[in-house]
């Protein structure tokens, strides 16, 4: 099937070379195909290509599944645009489309990129509250936010013992100047 070299081509951000099979092969396009070419835009962080996809099979009466969203919310995270991203899943819940453990880890990769790691155990949470099963994908995602997370924790934690130090240097001049 000409979707899955369309869709290497988006992996490896050449949005314009899967666009072009995409065309080359228009007679036989279909939902899927569409779908395909939102994760292809979506993995070049082409978010407004994605969301032209996704429309285009609105206005069709397709209604798009969870692949074709979690284009979208990988080019908003690749295009470094998190609020856009985390406002997919309330748009999925208005077309009746459940959140999967593919949009899901695309979200936790968002909370990577950007370090919100309070957000990260938020998107868990609701992961596990809606019985989306985690996949091996989602452990090696939550791996490094925990490893991440934890490293800025030990930062903030250092930088705070470092102003704490200082601080406390401030304050004994201060002291033995008369200054306090």
């Amino acid at each position: 099937s000409w979707s899955t070299p369309a869709c290497r081509l988006g992996k490896a951000g050449q949005w314009r070379a899967a666009e072009g099979v995409f065309r080359r092969h228009s007679g036989l396009c279909d939902r899927v195909s569409r779908e395909t070419m939102a994760l292809a835009y979506g993995w070049a962080g082409q978010a407004r290509e994605a969301e032209g996809m996704v429309k285009n099979m609105l206005s069709r009466g397709e209604t798009p599944s969870d692949y074709a969203f979690s284009g979208v919310v990988a080019a908003y995270r690749i295009s470094n645009r998190p609020r856009r991203a985390f406002q997919i899943r309330s748009r999925m819940r208005v077309l009746g489309i459940p959140p999967s453990v593919h949009v899901y880890n695309e979200l936790l990769l968002v909370c990577e990129r950007q370090q919100m790691w309070d957000k990260a155990l938020e998107l868990i949470q609701a992961m596990q509250r809606e019985g989306v099963e985690p996949n091996k994908t989602t452990h090696d995602i939550l791996v490094v936010v925990r490893q991440e997370g934890m490293k800025t924790v030990e930062d903030q934690q250092a930088a705070a013992a470092a102003l704490s130090a200082v601080a406390t240097v401030a304050g004994a001049f201060l002291l033995r100047t008369g200054l306090l």
